[in-house]
């Protein structure tokens, strides 16, 4: 006796906004094992099974009887041939392909509603592929992701991934884009605060922080009559140290503007370093 491969050739196409993927095909044997008498056993070269993907919308999922045939592909006669098995389970993954179209969340901030602004995204669409049921939960559009307005001025571009969910393919070259923010016309100002302006908040009970610089550069942004106006006092930073422990480390800065500055905001402010020890 002795091993052949199964040979599984596929034959026709798939409809059109469908792909197989008939490189990931499975089998639940990979080899037949024959016995026989020599002399047709010796012509025998492969187990052949014929799977046709016309008109296919579904994933194969079937069992198929495989031809015995010699390096020609001709089938030989195999009546006097004892098989391991007589059936091979094929399965084909046969996917629905999709155009979706890419998207981001504008958030609010430095002084920039989401509604007052824009962007466009490169490239703005990509073909994807997955099961039926994969691609009617993703819909036709993804948000890739959000793009907070005060850490960005007018004409900022952002690179973004385009990551998609589980059992969803990409099938476009791409796997990021680019965002180019249009924002409103809008006034800027640095302001430098210190003292009282600069608020340490929530230090754990029989701790005292400091923080190591004792001046904060703001720069708000908003329309050019309430920029004018508004100055240091109007400034407020604010450091949370919740849950600080020993040590020197790197926190947020919080701003917020006073009452009369309803159209302004902070721009971002990068984290800044402090340091907790035990109270004398």
């Amino acid at each position: 006796y002795k091993s052949v491969p199964v040979n599984v050739v596929t034959t026709g196409s798939v409809p059109p906004g469908y792909v197989d993927q008939a490189e990931e095909m499975l089998l639940d044997n990979e080899e037949i094992q024959i016995s026989g008498p020599a002399s047709v056993v010796s012509q025998i070269t492969q187990a052949r099974i014929e799977v046709s993907l016309n008109e296919q919308m579904e994933s194969v999922n079937q069992s198929f009887r495989p031809t015995l045939c010699n390096a020609l592909d001709e089938p030989v006669d195999s009546e006097l041939i004892t098989v391991s098995t007589k059936e091979v389970n094929v399965k084909i993954p046969v996917l629905q392909v999709k155009v979706i179209k890419l998207k981001v969340n504008l958030v609010d901030g430095g002084g920039v509603k989401a509604q007052d602004a824009s962007y466009e995204i490169n490239p703005g669409v990509i073909q994807v592929c997955g099961s039926k049921a994969a691609l009617a939960e993703l819909g036709n559009e993804l948000v890739l992701g959000s793009v907070y307005l005060a850490e960005h001025n007018d004409g900022a571009t952002v690179e973004m991934d385009i990551d998609l969910p589980s059992g969803v393919i990409n099938m476009s070259a791409v796997t990021g884009v680019t965002v180019t923010l249009e924002l409103p016309e809008l006034a800027a100002k640095t302001l430098t605060i210190s003292g009282e302006s600069i608020k340490l908040v929530n230090v754990p009970e029989g701790m005292e922080a400091e923080l190591l610089a004792q001046m904060l550069n703001i720069t708000v942004r908003g329309p050019q009559e309430q920029i004018m106006r508004i100055s240091e006092q109007d400034v407020t930073a604010v450091i949370d140290f919740t849950g600080a422990e020993p040590g020197t480390s790197y926190r947020r800065v919080t701003v917020t503007l006073g009452d009369l500055f309803p159209d302004c905001g902070a721009m971002k402010v990068g984290s800044v370093s402090t340091t907790v020890r035990q109270a004398d």
